[in-house]
């Protein structure tokens, strides 16, 4: 039962990691409006906030689980889901918002 709750720990820190690195590239995208307005004459630069919140943070967060995966499984486990749940609400996102 001790090893479950560990677990269960490393699982969490997990999916608080990947939303504090989404979280960190949010606020990336809106340093960038900050600092150059013209993007949001631009429609708010889609695909630069899409590299900042989605790409970004999803690259980062498969190079973890990778290097994670022998050592810290349940750690690794929860990165790969919240990156999991992530990716599907980007892609619903995208589905949601298609013009074409």
């Amino acid at each position: 039962m001790k090893q479950l709750g560990k677990d269960i720990a490393w699982v969490l820190s997990g999916i608080a990691l990947v939303a504090l690195l989404a979280v960190c590239g949010l606020g990336l995208l809106q340093l960038a409006l900050h600092f150059y307005p013209r993007l949001s004459d631009l429609g708010g630069a889609p695909w630069a906030a899409w590299l900042l919140v989605f790409a970004i943070p999803e690259a980062i967060s498969m190079v973890g689980i990778v290097k994670l995966w022998q050592k810290r499984k349940p750690l690794a486990v929860g990165i790969l889901l919240t990156s999991v749940i992530f990716a599907t609400h980007f892609v619903m996102h995208l589905v949601d918002h298609w013009n074409g």
